[in-house]
């Protein structure tokens, strides 16, 4: 189990499980129920771990006995930029990135990125303040799809999108949105939301 070769590596080099807490920023709980197989553990914090103890991520999921990184799952995985403000202009499209997180791609020319959620508003989706969503960018989705929007000059955000007649229906957890169709020119659909990463902390 993973659970135990992380205990296994950590052991190895003499490390408290605080220490390795500390490392990834996020509690010693958490860490601990992560050594216990009681939760999850995301791709980010397998990279980070892996290049930490310097083994490759196939050695700390237990498909191998050798740690080399050579043949690991790793070759498919590549940094994305965190996106936290996206604004839509008639000319330009101005983002704001903070960071990068790994993500897996599997269509060199899929162009996609990490939204960092600043709200609580897809609450009901599972989706809350600090998670990263991926987005594939598209200008099409479909009905009821969960979409990252920007309307006018306000920043993107997350939306489910619903088509009703010749107009646009954009809903959150707690609000809708009507986009008629003499406003339709201020509604860009930026992206699809292909996977939620949860916070670290959570």
């Amino acid at each position: 189990m993973l659970g135990n070769r992380l205990k296994e590596v950590r052991t190895r080099k003499n490390l408290s499980q605080e220490k390795i807490a500390e490392i990834l920023i996020c509690s010693t709980e958490m860490y601990v129920k992560l050594e216990l197989s009681q939760e999850q553990l995301d791709l980010n914090t397998l990279i980070k771990l892996a290049d930490f103890y310097d083994v490759s991520i196939d050695y700390l999921l237990e498909r191998t006995d050798e740690s080399s990184s050579e043949n690991s799952i790793e070759k498919f995985v590549t940094l994305l930029p965190i996106v936290e403000e996206i604004y839509r202009t008639e000319e330009d499209e101005i983002t704001r990135i903070t960071g990068h997180e790994s993500g897996l791609i599997t269509q060199d020319d899929t162009h996609q990125f990490w939204f960092k959620v600043s709200d609580n508003k897809m609450a009901s989706d599972g989706i809350i303040e600090d998670d990263l969503v991926l987005i594939e960018t598209t200008k099409h989705v479909k009905n009821g799809e969960l979409s990252l929007v920007a309307i006018g000059n306000e920043n993107a955000m997350l939306f489910r999108v619903y088509y009703h007649h010749e107009n646009i229906v954009l809903a959150t957890s707690n609000s809708t949105r009507l986009i008629t169709s003499d406003n339709k020119k201020s509604f860009h659909v930026i992206g699809k939301a292909k996977q939620i990463k949860r916070a670290l902390n959570q």
